[in-house]
């Protein structure tokens, strides 16, 4: 089954990722010394030969030369990135709680909107406090953002497709954008304004995007579901189906369902998917991101470097779903975990083996490698997490994972030296990870050709009466829902 709306995500995805990454690129400007000569600096400032007589780059306004944020205060770029990211981990975990008492498309638009509004705010910003007040507000709606955007498409597909939907780069998509977005426009205070018009443009699907079905057919709003799932077979053409495929009277969550806190994922049925996910999204953020905050201390140019990170993974994503539904979930992400860890081993080997002159195109080669399996078996494991959680707690369990990847975050820009002698002691312990990675990874359940369960205790209807069915019991409540051909 597919469904229109479910086209909307990679918009929403894309504004979150243009918020995402101004926060690092807007600390970065060139400055000019008294003797004209250029520096691209970040918080170098001992490059300059003077603080006090240096000018900034006419050509380009970012918030260092607005608030005049180097030498001494250089340090504060630095801590507006951070006071974002404590923003995001805040985000995350408030989407979830929000997503599963309000619904999935109230959550995902109103974070958006917040979105739009708050880099509107940015623009009127009267000093760098100020400005770090907004941007922490700006990390709350980016991470409420991604956490209810990502999930929103995976409860209208089926299985097939929820491969599909994880692989493709609408993320990447969205970083190349905004690296067109800051070349073209070269200020920060437009660059805000424009992430404020593609939130605007996400925006308008809202008026004919439905609430997430299994939302409401766990919350009891039967009618309301019914009507969607019309309004699905509408789309894709499908002769209306008889009544009682469509009665999801049937589907109704009890109390713990409708008042899901984030307890529930701490249950005995669920917290060792709980604590596993969590440190699989915290591993896979480690090591992804530490490619990312590193990307300077590779070989050869930084903007190429770059741009390559960035765009490696959009051909490539044709391997998750390939991998994830011919093998399943589990053996997927391990194959592509596989690939990564085998090219961190050989760039140990080399390391030993030849020089760093000779070996250096070859070592950020490798590491773009690393960083696109890994990207490329987060997405594969993305809708593995969705199917291991019922609906009732699918939010919060998205959401929680997602804080545990911001701390994987905080802790990756230290994990790759700027010392190139050193940098092999990096990939050592990016190997371990990955190996790591992959034992958690083969502890969880399979999930590939199942359905979505979508309560914590299902009331089914028997000819004997009603009787409880528990959770995870491969799919018997989600035949109820979307895994019918008929829609």
């Amino acid at each position: 089954m597919s469904f229109p709306p479910v086209t909307a995500t990679p918009l929403s995805t894309v504004t979150s990722s243009l918020s995402t990454v101004t926060s690092v690129l807007s600390t970065m400007t060139s400055y000019t010394t008294p003797a004209n000569s250029t520096t691209l600096d970040t918080d170098k400032c001992s490059q300059a030969e003077s603080c006090s007589n240096m000018r900034f780059d006419p050509d380009s306004s970012t918030i260092v030369t607005e608030w005049s944020l180097v030498c001494d205060r250089a340090w504060l770029g630095s801590l507006i990135i951070s006071i974002q990211m404590f923003g995001v981990m805040a985000g995350s975990f408030i989407a979830g709680q929000i997503g599963e008492r309000y619904g999935r498309k109230k959550n995902m638009y109103l974070w958006d909107l917040i979105l739009a509004l708050t880099n509107i705010i940015a623009v009127f910003a009267l000093d760098w406090k100020m400005y770090a007040a907004i941007r922490f507000f700006i990390g709350i709606s980016v991470g409420g953002l991604l956490s209810s955007c990502q999930l929103y498409p995976f409860e209208f597909t089926t299985g097939k497709w929820r491969a599909f939907i994880g692989g493709f780069p609408n993320w990447n998509v969205g970083v190349l954008s905004f690296s067109v977005c800051v070349y073209v426009l070269k200020d920060w205070k437009h660059i805000h304004m424009a992430t404020a018009v593609m939130c605007g443009l996400a925006l308008l699907p809202v008026w004919w995007t439905p609430e997430s079905l299994r939302w409401l057919a766990v919350h009891g709003r039967a009618r309301e579901a019914r009507g969607v799932a019309l309004k699905i077979c509408r789309y894709n053409g499908k002769p209306i189906p008889d009544d009682h495929v469509t009665d999801f009277s049937c589907c109704e969550g009890g109390t713990v369902d409708k008042r899901a806190t984030v307890v529930q994922l701490f249950r005995r049925s669920l917290i060792k998917k709980t604590v596993l996910c969590c440190l699989i999204f915290f591993l896979l953020s480690v090591m992804y991101y530490a490619i990312g905050f590193g990307i300077g201390s590779l070989f050869g140019d930084f903007y190429l470097n770059f741009i390559l990170l960035t765009a490696i993974m959009m051909p490539a994503f044709p391997l998750v779903p390939l991998l994830g539904n011919k093998l399943g979930r589990r053996w997927g992400s391990i194959i592509l975990l596989a690939v990564a860890f085998s090219a961190s081993v050989t760039i140990v080997i080399l390391s030993f083996v030849l020089d760093e002159d000779s070996s250096g195109n070859v070592v950020t080669g490798l590491t773009l490698t690393i960083s696109m399996f890994l990207g490329l078996s987060w997405d594969l494991i993305l809708p593995f997490v969705v199917e291991l959680f019922p609906t009732s707690v699918r939010s919060l369990a998205v959401s929680f994972c997602y804080v545990a990847a911001r701390f994987g975050g905080i802790g990756a820009p230290y994990m790759l030296p700027r010392e190139a002698a050193a940098m092999f002691i990096s990939f050592v312990v990016m190997a371990a990870l990955t190996l790591l990675c992959c034992v958690l990874i083969f502890a969880l359940p399979e999930t590939n050709n199942r359905g979505l369960d979508d309560v914590m205790v299902a009331r089914m209807i028997h000819a004997g009466g009603w009787n409880d069915e528990k959770l995870n019991k491969e799919g018997k409540v989600s035949v109820h829902l979307l895994e019918n051909s008929k829609l």
